[in-house]
């Protein structure tokens, strides 16, 4: 299943491969007054990697990659021995405010690590 097709985002595809999904929610503070928040979703498995960034400007894009290609572009066999690299497609699409809250419903927010003190 193809996110992106014909660089176009295959929507019925996008919709089945983000309904079990973990979303981050990160916050952008401007000023004391206002922040904005992008959302973010990453996904790796043997074959495929997916990053989708939604930003606060309702703006998302979408990375999807594929492991294990030759250089030239063509799938590796499973007997090949040579350079392999990930190969792969990006879209920029536009989201409406709907979309943006039913994703801020899934999303989680990032856990920030504590910071390391050093001293000398």
């Amino acid at each position: 299943m193809n996110l992106i097709e014909s660089e176009k985002l295959n929507v019925d595809n996008f919709k089945a491969f983000i309904k079990d999904k973990t979303w981050i929610r990160l916050p952008r503070k401007l000023n004391k007054d206002n922040t904005a928040f992008f959302y973010t979703l990453n996904y790796e498995d043997d074959t495929k990697i997916v990053k989708i960034v939604v930003k606060p400007h309702k703006e998302m894009s979408v990375t999807e990659s594929f492991k294990n290609y030759m250089l030239n572009g063509e799938p590796a066999p499973s007997n090949y021995k040579g350079q392999t690299c990930d190969w792969g497609f990006y879209v920029n699409v536009k989201v409406d405010e709907e979309f943006i809250k039913n994703i801020d419903k899934i999303a989680k927010n990032k856990d920030i690590p504590e910071k390391q003190l050093i001293t000398w």
